[in-house]
């Protein structure tokens, strides 16, 4: 009843969800403005790199932990046509994110979501403030993310159409969001998953097997021979791979023995999430009467677990370590939490 009153109040959504983000995008553009030939955050990095490929056509790469050629390429070509500035590379990342915006709206239209819901939730994540702040930058989060949408849409219209043409666009995104930032290469467990389920039913899928699996590991494996030649320091991204690649590790032989851990970033994600979805909680404050009035009932155990997974990520992460997370920290940058 609460999640029914709830889409009721949204139901203006419905035929103008798109509009609306484009009128939340303008809106911040307008109030933030992406202006000014600086650098935000670390996307010096990214720039300075762009800078010196567009003015001597050499590629060289300073410290960064993410295998972001696709994306030093992305803001070149925009450079090479525009002029270098850091306003047309902030450009480039807010045309990125609107794209992810509308994929990622696209693929819970897909999923069966109405136009409500789905325009509900993909406006929880445009105003994200950790998505807006990075969106008036040139890092490569918000262009990972937006790779990983396409992805996720190609790849869901893959399972239910059963069509290779999906199969095949899902790579190339796959790809692209490798390109851009390594920590994609998770998904590719995602669909080795897809995979099993197909071989359960004795079904035989090549296309899986060589476009999501097979071709995203040689690619992962060939984009780490460039970063160890073209990175003038690769020492961060090698930091950066092992440590992702023993937290796999560690899932895969010893599941039960890090529990503890798994617990704490399971809390670090719903603080997280928690805190960012509490302002949609604000317009449905006149909703909240029908959940009390309704006679379904949550057990007990699920408020338990919620409220002691959240406890213990807050007493072992800001009490014990000294950690704002999740106030101040970007989960990307967590390999044990992604």
């Amino acid at each position: 009843m609460f999640a029914g009153s709830l889409l009721q109040r949204t139901q203006y959504l419905a035929p103008r969800a798109v509009l609306i983000i484009v009128a939340y995008y303008l809106f911040t553009v307008f109030f933030v403005s992406p202006v000014g030939n600086f650098p935000l955050n670390d996307d010096w990095t990214y720039g300075e790199a762009i800078r010196h490929w567009v003015s001597s056509g050499r590629f060289e790469l300073g410290a960064s932990c993410a295998t972001c050629f696709l994306h030093i390429a992305l803001g070149g070509l925009a450079c090479k046509i525009f002029g270098f500035s850091y306003a047309i590379l902030r450009t480039v990342t807010l045309s990125l994110g609107f794209i992810g915006a509308l994929a990622f709206y696209l693929t819970l239209r897909e999923v069966g979501l109405s136009k409500a819901s789905a325009g509900l939730f993909a406006l929880v994540l445009v105003a994200n403030p950790l998505r807006v702040n990075l969106s008036f930058s040139y890092m490569t989060d918000i262009a990972a993310s937006s790779f990983t949408s396409l992805y996720f849409l190609f790849f869901v219209r893959g399972i239910k159409k059963d069509a290779a043409p999906n199969y095949a666009l899902a790579s190339v995104m796959l790809l692209a969001t490798l390109a851009t930032r390594q920590t994609a290469v998770v998904y590719i467990i995602c669909n080795f998953a897809v995979l099993l389920t197909y071989w359960l039913r004795k079904r035989h899928s090549w296309t899986i097997m060589l476009a999501l699996i097979v071709l995203p590991i040689l690619w992962t494996w060939g984009l780490g021979q460039l970063m160890q030649h073209y990175s003038a320091y690769p020492a961060g991204y090698f930091w950066f791979r092992n440590e992702l690649a023993a937290q796999m590790r560690e899932f895969l032989h010893r599941p039960l023995g890090a529990l503890f851990a798994y617990l704490v970033s399971a809390g670090q994600v719903s603080c997280y999430f928690g805190l960012f979805f509490a302002p949609v909680l604000v317009p449905c404050v006149l909703s909240l009467k029908d959940l009390f009035k309704s006679k379904v009932k949550i057990l007990p155990v699920c408020f338990a677990i919620s409220a002691g997974t959240i406890s213990l990520t807050l007493a072992k992460v800001v009490v014990a370590g000294q950690k704002l997370m999740p106030f101040n920290q970007n989960l990307l940058r967590m390999p044990a939490v992604g």
